[in-house]
């Protein structure tokens, strides 16, 4: 039977604004239909992937239809951030990898939601992985240490940071016991308090802030994720922290014990990394070490241990094998006087397999500071000492050198000084708590306040 012509005349309207509201909505080509895991529940402690299968509601246009990508918890499960569903096709399927070693003491399975989205829609699919069987305990590294004790190892610095361990003296004179899970400190991070006859009671911190956030936790390998350490209370004179990687590809920047501003609560750090074959995790933990005044006299050093969890995924497409990037410039010798060497060291994500690469050196002001144009990293290495060539100066002048690779860049400065610089004080100034410059290129601490006082412009005044 032939439709009445009014039925055209109303479908094309139909069509034309069904379009409008599309193209509205941001729906410009075709829709996730499905999402679906294959398999959907991963062992734990296995280090498992699931393959992603994302299926359009139609064929892609030319040129494909990218899906982003997206996990609810990347340090346990993660992805690369999009995938591409190819012209013509309908569907396009992805690798989610799992964490082997994430929260392994918790005696907990997880599951982690993997999002695909593209035109304004969106589907989900659930990642389960199973409890994982809890670590055997560790060696104690002491004859007579015993108790609670921060990532069960002295000093609280190495260890697995965050987890409190209950350690226990040898069965005889000169052996060593073990250490056996207590608690995971995830509120806080994990709190040292002073021994006695090397009888241990550290616990998990009774309060805030967690020392330790990456920001953001999933990036795309060969790029920096950066880093916060944070302080219950600003930071005394003589304060120091150090950062380290679980992953031999991720480098964590400044390297070893680095100091504290006095009074900062919080402090920058970031996590440089190769570029990866395949989706890789690593546990970047700290140690934040604060002096605190014991009655009697002497000194206490207090720790906060905290771990955070990075993922990095391969680029697309991804290398045969891992390509070390510049990690860091930092400046080794400053401040110099003028006519003076001094040195600086360019750092690698990671130990260079092979040589390479070569990295571009820069200074902003070279007749005052320079640096060789390049250097290149030798095999077997990952860091190259550089020499800095400044000449006399009639004021103190700070000069801004870069290394550049790529799109990565650092830059750190050196401070040049006259031959005769007197340098200032504290008591010159009249100041008696933070830091101030010397006007030769160092900082000088000027204490401290007491306890119901404030530093007001370098100077103590009460709350």
């Amino acid at each position: 039977m032939e439709k009445p012509r009014g039925w055209i005349l109303w479908v094309i309207p139909c069509i034309v604004l069904g379009y409008a509201f599309s193209v509205a909505l941001g729906q410009t080509g075709p829709t996730v239909a499905s999402l679906v895991l294959s398999p959907s529940t991963i062992a734990g402690g296995t280090g498992g992937t699931s393959t992603g299968t994302v299926t359009l509601n139609g064929l892609a246009p030319a040129g494909g239809t990218l899906v982003a990508l997206s996990s609810s918890n990347p340090g346990l499960a993660a992805s690369r951030p999009t995938v591409l569903v190819g012209e013509g096709t309908g569907s396009a399927t992805f690798t989610v990898a799992t964490n082997v070693r994430y929260r392994r003491y918790s005696g907990l399975s997880f599951s982690a939601t993997i999002s695909a989205s593209a035109n304004g829609s969106t589907q989900t699919a659930t990642l389960t992985v199973t409890v994982q069987p809890m670590p055997a305990d560790i060696r104690n590294d002491s004859t007579q240490r015993h108790g609670t004790v921060c990532g069960g190892s002295f000093p609280a610095s190495s260890g697995e940071q965050g987890i409190l361990y209950t350690c226990f003296d040898g069965p005889n004179p000169g052996t060593v016991g073990t250490c056996t899970f207590n608690a995971e400190c995830l509120a806080a991070g994990c709190q040292t308090e002073m021994s006695r006859n090397f009888a241990f009671n550290d616990a998990c911190a009774s309060s805030g802030p967690y020392p330790i956030a990456l920001s953001p936790g999933l990036i795309e390998s060969g790029s920096a994720s950066q880093g916060t350490l944070s302080l219950p209370s600003p930071a005394p004179s003589g304060s120091d922290a150090l950062v380290g990687s679980s992953n031999s590809q991720a480098t964590a920047f400044p390297t070893g014990f680095f100091p504290i501003p006095t009074g900062a609560t919080a402090v920058p750090f970031h996590v440089a990394t190769s570029i990866l074959p395949s989706i890789e995790f690593s546990a970047v933990g700290t140690s934040i070490e604060i002096p605190v005044p014991i009655k009697k006299g002497g000194i206490f050093l207090s720790h906060r241990l905290g771990l955070a969890w990075l993922a990095m995924t391969p680029p697309e497409p991804p290398p045969a094998q891992p390509v070390q990037t510049l990690g860091q410039l930092s400046v080794d010798g400053d401040p110099v006087t003028g006519g003076n060497n001094s040195i600086a060291s360019v750092w690698l994500s990671a130990v260079s397999a092979s040589g390479g690469p070569t990295i571009a050196l820069s200074s902003d002001n070279p007749e005052v500071a320079s640096v060789p144009p390049s250097v290149t990293i030798s095999a077997g290495s990952n860091v190259e000492i550089v020499t800095i060539t400044t000449a006399p100066v009639a004021t103190t002048t700070t000069v801004t050198l870069t290394a550049t690779e790529g799109s990565r860049s650092y830059s750190d400065t050196i401070t040049v000084v006259p031959e005769n610089c007197v340098p200032t004080t504290c008591a010159g100034q009249g100041f008696n708590c933070a830091s101030i410059s010397d006007g030769c290129g160092l900082t000088v601490d000027c204490g401290t306040c007491g306890r119901h006082e404030m530093c007001v412009n370098n100077v103590c005044t009460r709350k």
